[in-house]
């Protein structure tokens, strides 16, 4: 029998896009969840409007977060050239 997965959304950090689905919204977000009672994480998914339903996501870590910044942030410099 599998558990449950808890979550509880601690921040909404913003919306990337939405868009349109079977006429329901779904919008890609970057929030502060936490994940079974665990400490809160970053983490980018689709949600739909009442954050009843996600899509696959990533979590990361502080760490991680630094690292996708420092990558982004190097690929936003270098487009342009």
């Amino acid at each position: 029998m599998f558990d449950r997965t808890t979550y509880e959304i601690k921040a909404h950090l913003g919306t990337i896009a939405e868009r349109e689905l079977n006429g329901e919204t779904w919008a890609k977000e970057v929030n502060l969840v936490s994940w079974n009672g665990r400490p809160a994480v970053i983490d980018v998914r689709e949600w739909n409007s009442d954050h009843t339903q996600m899509k696959h996501g990533i979590t990361l870590n502080d760490t991680e977060v630094d690292n996708l910044v420092y990558w982004l942030t190097d690929y936003q410099d270098r487009r342009y050239i």
